[in-house]
């Protein structure tokens, strides 16, 4: 399954590299992408870059971000996911 995650935190990167473990196609997304980047090496992500490149990236997606944060991001990423079109 493709999966992208936003944001690079202990929760991204925690379950980031349990899906890689289980054979996920993983790709972080960061508002920094040298955060990203960061994540990606610890948790074997193929991929890393912004957040709407993660949001295009997954069949499902992780919003992992503080909780104020979520519900705007969710809704301004919604168009660049596959599921959100």
């Amino acid at each position: 399954m493709r999966i992208g995650i936003l944001g690079t935190g202990a929760m991204a990167t925690a379950l980031g590299a349990a899906w890689v473990r289980a054979g996920h196609d993983v790709r972080v997304g960061g508002r920094d992408t040298e955060a990203a980047s960061r994540t990606a090496l610890l948790t074997g992500a193929s991929e890393h870059g912004s957040l709407a490149e993660a949001a295009a990236h997954g069949d499902v997606v992780l919003i992992a971000v503080p909780a104020d944060a979520a519900p705007q991001l969710a809704k301004e990423l919604a168009p660049c996911s596959p599921g959100g079109r």
